[in-house]
């Protein structure tokens, strides 16, 4: 047995093969085939169109083979028919393997999804996170004061700036620009909205 069971992501999804199949559960490539060739008939066809890709590939004589590119589904289909406690153990470690790589990829678009929002709104690109606490920059923090119509008595960037030197709001410098954290500045805006 190999030590990890090998997976591919192709467009945006994960597979294991025939042939790694094979390798990770020190079987022919045949033996593998004829389950699947086995249980196919028994399958939708939208569930083999779905789990089960032909390709051909070479084995180690050289010689051109038909293989499955398989989903985690059609894994689980196709090892459902090996048998005994080791095998048990290999389906746990590649059903494993799977909802790691598929989480990984779920946490990737997630985060591609993320940044083509934030190329929508560019204001919010000058958010960051810092110290795991949501925070904005000040130039930030002022328009918002402003559209929520705080403005009165005046207050300048500059003085938000002072008021987080002081530990008023709380904040930090970065990139040469200050930022202010979130709850903190939503905390000094609720009192200063009770006392204007």
């Amino acid at each position: 047995m190999s030590n990890s069971p090998k997976l591919k992501v192709i467009n945006g999804h994960v597979y294991t093969d025939t042939l790694q199949i094979a390798k990770y559960f020190n079987r022919s490539h045949w033996i593998v085939m004829r389950s699947i060739r086995e249980t196919l008939p028994h399958c939708p066809e939208e569930f083999i169109r779905n789990n089960f890709v032909t390709y051909k590939a070479k084995n180690s004589q050289g010689k051109e083979i038909d293989c499955y590119q398989l989903t985690k589904s059609g894994f689980a289909m196709t090892a459902l028919g090996f048998t005994g406690k080791k095998a048990i153990e290999f389906r746990v470690a590649y059903i494993t393997r799977f909802d790691e790589m598929e989480a990984e990829l779920q946490r990737r678009q997630f985060k591609s999804t993320e940044e083509k929002q934030l190329d929508l709104f560019p204001d919010f690109r000058e958010q960051i996170l810092h110290d795991e606490k949501p925070s904005f920059t000040v130039s930030f923090a002022y328009s918002q004061m402003i559209l929520q119509g705080l403005h009165i008595p005046p207050i300048s960037r500059n003085q938000i700036i002072t008021l987080i030197k002081k530990g008023t709001i709380e904040g930090f410098k970065a990139n040469r620009q200050w930022h202010v954290y979130q709850l903190s500045f939503n905390a000094w805006l609720k009192l200063r909205k009770q006392y204007s």
